[in-house]
């Protein structure tokens, strides 16, 4: 009896250091894990804010370009207004040339 308690006692020994080294290994296994999530947390926000701030560059492009074309615009409204005026009195002066022409044939 005190053989095959002393091969159990053995046996139970081993059982015990297996389970506190599987137990050790797991351990490691789920802190390595814990890192590389982490690392990973940190590369995916990395990315977020990369990405946050090409939106924001393209957001501020965006709008300057807006803004250049609104400009464009009244200039071109300006433009027109000024050539509409620029008619006007070539019309007036037509006007007038055709009018002193009459005045002289007279």
């Amino acid at each position: 009896l005190t053989g095959q308690q002393a091969a159990q006692d053995k046996a139970v020994a081993k059982l015990e250091a297996e389970l506190l080294l599987t137990r050790n290994a797991a351990s490691e296994v789920a802190d390595k894990a814990a890192q590389l999530s982490m690392k990973l947390a940190g590369e995916v926000q990395g990315g977020r804010d990369a990405a946050n701030k090409a939106g924001e560059a393209h957001n501020a492009k965006v709008t300057a370009l807006e803004q250049e074309a609104a400009a464009a615009r009244r200039e071109a409204e300006g433009a027109r207004a000024d050539a509409a005026r620029i008619q006007g009195h070539g019309e007036e002066a037509a006007r007038g040339a055709a009018k002193l022409g009459t005045d002289l044939a007279a």
